[in-house]
């Protein structure tokens, strides 16, 4: 009998350390937590914050499950936030935001989509058409998680139960024509072209914000093998 209950001791210890070990690679968060709570009890996200509830987006993100990239108040010391109209805010802010879920490493506990490096279409619109089509945003994970070139992911995968946080060192700011050939490297050699001395400052120009002349642009983007 002794003998029994000292295995069943040692069984429980050895689940016990196992379980731990587990734990481990999973960023502890407060348990039950939304995606929106995460950032409110983060004491370097107040800007981001604030700027949810002030756009109604708190309420939102309590609502579906989001994947979302959560700058820091160092990360909007760059961003004068009181240019922006509430419409140009809140799509900026809903540009940090992904539909589901989407881990930089998946934790293991279910079958979870991790990034990979590509595009993928942000919660944000563009607002040259008024058809609500959704912005991409290209993601590299060739060395960590960078986002349109710029933005790096530097804590990732802050789990919440309708979804999960990402903190990123920048701002994201909305795309124009020129970001993704900067960021994504396929377009190594039109960057170049684009950019070259001899040549006008054709980066400059399509970047002109929309509604400004000579905008909006429609661009064919030769690949570098192209």
């Amino acid at each position: 009998m002794k003998f029994t209950c000292f295995k069943l001791i040692i069984l429980t210890l050895s689940l016990s350390i196992v379980s731990c070990s587990d734990d481990d690679d999973i960023p502890n968060t407060p348990a039950g937590s939304s995606t929106f709570e995460i950032i409110a009890e983060s004491p370097s996200h107040e800007t981001l914050e604030q700027a949810l509830i002030d756009t109604g987006l708190d309420q939102v993100l309590n609502n579906g499950f989001y994947t979302i990239f959560a700058p820091t108040d160092d990360a909007f010391s760059n961003v004068d936030l009181s240019v922006l109209s509430d419409e140009d805010l809140k799509n900026i802010l809903l540009y940090h935001v992904l539909v589901g879920e989407t881990f930089a490493q998946s934790p293991g506990v279910t079958d979870q989509p991790e990034f990979s490096t590509g595009y993928y279409k942000a919660a944000a619109t563009e607002t040259i058409t008024e058809n609500d089509n959704a912005l991409d945003m290209y993601v590299n994970v060739d060395d960590g998680v960078v986002l349109n070139g710029s933005s790096t992911v530097t804590t990732p995968d802050l789990n919440a139960n309708n979804g999960v946080v990402h903190v990123v060192d920048e701002v994201i700011t909305l795309p124009t024509v020129t970001t993704f050939a900067v960021a994504d490297p396929t377009f190594d050699n039109l960057q170049a072209a684009l950019t070259r001395d001899d040549q006008p400052p054709f980066a400059d120009i399509l970047s002109t914000p929309n509604g400004t002349d000579p905008a909006p642009f429609t661009v064919f983007a030769p690949t570098n093998s192209a």
